[in-house]
């Protein structure tokens, strides 16, 4: 069976295209339900805390914008403000915005240059040790030989088994 590549590339493609929309849809009924648990805690807040008058005095100027801004948030329906968020939150690059990601990478980039260094420096050390042992051991070669009892042949051989 002969599978082209455009064929994998549609499908490949079709998957991703497919989980985007199913993960979006269900950050959206996420965000929709944690906005309406907020839209029941404002309702609280107008009709318990900003309508006492009692609680309304003593809550002091810092408090005092609470009622304001829970009549403001009454003021939107939950789906738009849920759609809103999953729209700020929706990124070209998943789940994280781009430059996030950019900066781990380059972050990560960092980490293995500085790994791939390491062993450039480590490999250039065990090379170095290596071609140091072979140029002395060939020059060592010459009089370990002869110190074993066994004889090269060089020059001085020749000359020794013509004196023979």
């Amino acid at each position: 069976m002969h599978v082209e590549p455009r064929w994998i590339t549609v499908v490949v493609v079709v998957c991703w295209v497919v989980g985007f929309v199913l993960s979006r849809a269900i950050m959206l009924i996420e965000a929709w339900y944690h906005e309406m648990e907020v839209q029941k805690d404002d309702t609280f807040v107008l009709t318990n805390l900003c309508k006492n008058n009692f609680i309304y005095a003593h809550m002091g100027e810092t408090y005092s914008d609470v009622c304001s801004r829970a009549r403001l948030a009454l003021s939107l329906s939950p789906f738009a403000k849920a759609l809103r968020r999953v729209v700020s939150n929706t990124y070209l690059c998943g789940d994280v915005s781009c430059m996030a990601l950019l900066e781990r990478g380059f972050a990560t980039v960092g980490t293995l240059a500085m790994g791939v260094c390491a062993v450039v420096a480590v490999g250039a050390v065990a090379l170095g040790r290596v071609l140091s042992s072979v140029y002395s051991g060939r020059a060592r070669a010459n009089y370990d030989i002869e110190s074993m009892g066994y004889q090269r042949l060089t020059g001085v051989f020749t000359d020794k088994s013509k004196q023979l």
